[in-house]
């Protein structure tokens, strides 16, 4: 997955070279966060994450680069975690994150002058922050900044698909699904078992965006 989208974010910095960028949307966006953990362990035997939900909201700027390719800047809050039965006990994460990516929109279907719509897709990189963690074990809650569970910062990625409607010659309204997933394992390394462990996500939110052209 790194040498995917590293050779993409190439491609692209090739083509900004010789292309003149514009900036095309303003935009915000907002919804739900449907987060497991991928676990893997030499030593533990497998815990079987379930999904939970939380939120998401985001401030992006996209820019042209012509009229079939995009670029777009992110800065984003979200909230990951999971939850499981192991051992007998209800375990349940909590993870809040705020972080910067970036993106990259191909438009698929560009029906924008006559029926006010298009359809985008593409793939987005981008690096978070842990504000805050707790995990609960039954009734008993633990701080997990507190005792450096997890690491700060989560390099992720993954896939998103945008529809776009044009309400007026400024304002847009937009769905977006994102596929995302940690790169880099998330909790600090543990040599005694080989755990590790990863975000998964799957966030569908709605947006709105003004065009700065």
């Amino acid at each position: 997955m790194i040498r995917t989208v590293s050779f993409v974010l190439y491609l692209l910095l090739t083509e900004l070279a010789f292309t003149q960028v514009q900036t095309d949307e303003l935009g915000i966006r907002a919804g739900q966060n449907f987060s497991t953990f991928l676990f893997r362990s030499d030593k533990v035997d497998d815990i079987n994450y379930k999904y939970r939900n939380g939120s998401y909201y985001g401030i992006d700027l996209s820019y042209k680069l012509n009229d079939r390719n995009f670029l777009r800047t992110e800065l984003f809050a979200y909230q990951a975690g999971s939850q499981a039965i192991y051992g007998g006990n209800t375990i349940s994460w909590r993870l809040n994150y705020v972080g910067l990516g970036a993106a990259y929109l191909f438009k698929i279907i560009d029906q924008e002058n006559r029926y006010k719509f298009s359809f985008s897709a593409g793939l987005h990189l981008g690096i978070d922050y842990l504000l805050s963690g707790q995990q609960n074990v039954n009734k008993l809650n633990y701080d997990l900044k507190e005792v450096n569970a997890f690491r700060d910062f989560n390099f992720h990625g993954g896939s998103l698909a945008r529809a776009k409607f044009i309400v007026t010659p400024r304002l847009n309204i937009s769905l977006e699904y994102r596929f995302d997933g940690s790169i880099l394992q998330i909790e600090d390394e543990d040599k005694s078992n080989g755990q590790k462990t990863y975000n998964l996500g799957h966030i569908v939110c709605a947006g709105v965006s003004w065009n700065m052209r």
